[in-house]
């Protein structure tokens, strides 16, 4: 069936996906090659977009962790004694790549963006092609899913009072929005197509009859899980209702999606069974989890709306278009799935935002369910024939569909200006000499500028005391003593105790932050590198 599928994608379509990817390409690329261009000649282009601009670097330690000939990965963003056991196929399979080819980590991360986004797009369509018949609704799905996005952008003015983590989240939430998942990460790409390969395999299950499509599928959710395991309760709860929904459809328990089912479950298991074990054995990942918890809720139903804006009206259309016709496995897998996962994101989950990925596809798929039943309707009444302007409906809907998506590429085009993208040399030559001067297993302490002491586990490739608010352990009482640390210049004995009892090796400074410490009046450090923006310092 996957083979038909394939063959009868016509050259039209063809020349259609070879379009859109090229589209997608440039309009996800161009912002970075912007940013290096204007970037001054002394400087360092950092390639990563401002949403979640702190998480990159920790994707990037990664990646030089197993260039340095690991397979298990340490947390790098905090100091305690921790056992070398967390494992990640995705950056695995990076870092081998880096190591092979000689590239630095960003380098490859964009690599795999731009070689994943074709694979996503075909996969989705190959999900279209079995579940749509109408050509001109695939090619419609697929515009909306690579390109759409809310209000958010619009409403933007009015929210600044509003906590971030209360705004819509097509400003903010990169997975939330497929545009922006394929402009700044290729494990939300990865996964996500992931997501589509399992649901097009189990309906394929269903409609052929065969084992071999649930056992694909068990083999594509063992990958997923294991690299981003926070869709478990998304594919599960989904896969779940649509088999109660199909029983009470054909009014009898169906007992091949269910024999299915199950060799999904137990192929995929072990990768279940593994952050089962992760997330209560290893205290690391437990505290991670629990840091977490206060930033990861989904925002409220109004934030929702905005996110996806005049999608939720050509949804709810598309949900009555859906409802009327015949129904059939996959009218009753698209409701089932709109329906469970607007739920799911609300449900006292652990980071239940995480669970929003892959919630913009199906609004897309409703969605053009019902923007096919207003053509439909025109072309029978003969109104708005002025719809029908090709350039028109462009206009309107670059307008009424695209705005957040504008929006946050041009703010990150704003934003590469910011020494925080575009770096100072003498930074990354500091970081580059504490890599190549110390052991390791070396620990750093360094100023409260979170930016800077963040890049230290990804170009250094060294642990820090401080790094990221979720990362870190203990991360609140850590900030605290960082600035007790650094904005005193007394009380000499106890912050040698402090030092020595966090195990700390060396001391980054950035001398622009005019702290009240003064480093070089010290005892108890020696300086071994100085340019004319960092002072390092290696604790006797």
């Amino acid at each position: 069936m996957l083979k038909n599928l394939i063959k009868n994608i016509n050259k039209k379509e063809w020349w259609f996906l070879g379009g859109i990817t090229l589209l997608v390409i440039a309009a996800t690329t161009a912002p970075y090659v912007y940013g290096y261009l204007q970037a001054p000649s002394n400087t360092h282009f950092f390639p990563v977009p401002a949403l979640n601009k702190v998480d990159y670097p920790n994707y990037f330690s990664y990646i030089e962790q197993v260039r340095q000939g690991h397979v298990l990965f340490e947390d790098y963003y905090t100091t305690e004694h921790q056992p070398r056991i967390i494992f990640n196929l995705f950056f695995l399979v990076l870092g081998l790549i880096a190591k092979i080819f000689h590239l630095s980590a960003p380098a490859v991360f964009h690599l795999i963006r731009l070689v994943l986004i074709p694979v996503f797009i075909f996969v989705f369509y190959l999900f279209l092609k079995h579940l749509l018949k109408d050509e001109i609704k695939r090619k419609i799905c697929m515009i909306l899913v690579c390109f759409s996005s809310g209000l958010g952008a619009v409403f933007f003015p009015l929210l600044k009072n509003i906590s971030p983590y209360q705004q819509p989240m097509d400003l903010w939430i990169p997975e939330a929005i497929t545009f922006l998942s394929l402009y700044t990460n290729p494990l939300f790409i990865f996964s996500l197509t992931l997501i589509i390969l399992i649901f097009l395999l189990m309906l394929l299950s269903v409609t052929e009859g065969k084992n071999t499509y649930a056992v694909m599928a068990g083999l594509a959710g063992l990958i997923l899980f294991q690299i981003h395991p926070y869709h478990v309760p998304t594919v599960f709860s989904i896969l779940i209702i649509f088999w109660l929904a199909v029983c009470r459809h054909e009014k009898k328990i169906n007992l091949l999606f269910l024999k299915h089912g199950l060799i999904f479950f137990f192929i995929s298991l072990p990768s279940l069974l593994y952050y089962c074990w992760l997330s209560s054995a290893h205290w690391l990942t437990v505290h991670r989890i629990t840091q977490a918890i206060p930033i990861g809720f989904t925002p409220p139903l109004k934030s929702l709306l905005i996110t996806y804006g005049l999608l939720w009206l050509l949804a709810l259309i598309g949900v009555y278009s859906l409802i009327k016709k015949e129904k059939d496995y996959f009218s009753i897998f698209l409701v089932a799935w709109l329906f469970t996962h607007i739920i799911l994101i609300y449900l006292p989950f652990p980071l239940q935002r995480r669970l929003t990925e892959g919630l913009h596809l199906i609004v897309c798929l409703v969605a053009s369910e019902g923007i096919f039943l207003i053509w439909q309707k025109i072309k029978e009444k003969k109104i708005f024939v002025f719809l029908k302007n090709g350039f028109l409906l462009c206009c309107l809907f670059l307008i009424f569909f695209t705005p957040s998506n504008i929006f946050v590429v041009a703010r990150d085009m704003v934003f590469f200006h910011y020494p925080d993208f575009a770096l100072p040399q003498e930074t990354i030559t500091a970081m580059t000499w504490l890599k190549d001067n110390s052991p390791q297993d070396t620990k750093v302490l360094s100023v409260t500028d979170l930016y800077l002491y963040n890049l230290i586990p990804a170009f250094s490739v060294r642990k820090v005391f401080v790094g990221h608010n979720c990362e870190t352990a203990y991360y609140e009482e850590k900030i605290k003593m960082v600035d007790w640390f650094f904005n005193t210049d007394n009380n000499d004995g106890q912050k040698l105790i402090f030092l020595k009892q966090n195990s700390l090796d060396y001391v980054f400074i950035y001398k622009k932050e005019n702290r009240l410490f003064r480093p070089d009046k010290k005892e108890y450090l020696s300086p071994v590198y100085e340019n004319d923006l960092i002072n390092i310092y290696q604790v006797k």
